[in-house]
């Protein structure tokens, strides 16, 4: 398989490579415009704040915001950005177009190609054929786009609505961390750490940032049982 790489729009007059010239470029932090959407996607160009980064990250679908909560979430990600890479495959009289959705860099300076899942079908397998010889070539590893539904991410986005540095506080981090160090529900440890009535929004923060722990599998409510994290973020 024949496969060539482009970090524009794809659109002719794109500059074609191969995928080895990107080898070491930082394409976990380029800026790039909120993606079009087209028929078929779910949803319309959003983006999604990133805690990780500081910085918007532009999403095309929702099913790709998402992802990029997934990302955000993730501690072994360092960085990440919308991805402007797209792959252009030829298998014998087949030929297409791939594009990846995400690139980060892990902290210990892994860099990923975040990527749909694979279709179903030949086509499928060949562009997933395709985004595996540019990851080899251009030093990336792949990994899919995080589960687009369920109970984690309803109870991921719960928390990440308090992902803000402004519900962060040194104090109430290291008083909700020592009341919670019994697991407790959620609410129950609030009150017990003496915070005034209304402030849940304080532990939900610090289980975005890991301080505090939960069952992510179970949706997140006030009564849900949290306990302190074993190490300290």
């Amino acid at each position: 398989m024949d496969v060539w790489a482009s970090v524009s729009s794809g659109e002719d007059g794109a500059s074609w490579v191969d995928p080895r010239v990107l080898r070491g470029e930082v394409l976990e932090e380029a800026l790039s415009s909120i993606p079009a959407t087209y028929p078929g996607r779910q949803g319309i160009a959003t983006g999604w704040w990133a805690s990780t980064t500081g910085a918007l990250v532009e999403c095309g679908t929702e099913v790709e915001r998402r992802g990029a909560v997934f990302l955000d979430f993730d501690p072994s990600v360092a960085d990440f950005a919308a991805s402007r890479v797209r792959l252009r495959w030829q298998h014998e009289d087949q030929r297409g177009t791939v594009a990846t959705v995400f690139f980060a860099r892990t902290c210990a300076g892994r860099r990923l190609a975040v990527v749909h899942p694979a279709r179903p079908g030949t086509r499928g397998r060949y562009e997933r054929e395709a985004l595996q010889v540019a990851a080899e070539a251009a030093g990336w590893a792949l990994r899919e786009l995080g589960p687009p539904d369920g109970i984690r991410i309803a109870s991921l986005e719960r928390a990440a609505a308090f992902r803000f540095p402004e519900f962060g506080d040194p104090q109430v981090r290291t008083a909700l961390r020592k009341t919670f160090s019994v697991p407790r529900p959620l609410q129950d440890g609030v009150a017990a750490a003496g915070l005034l009535p209304g402030s849940n929004s304080r532990a939900y923060h610090l289980l975005w940032t890991g301080d505090l722990m939960t069952d992510w599998s179970r949706p997140l409510l006030p009564t849900s049982t949290v306990w302190t994290s074993t190490e300290d973020t």
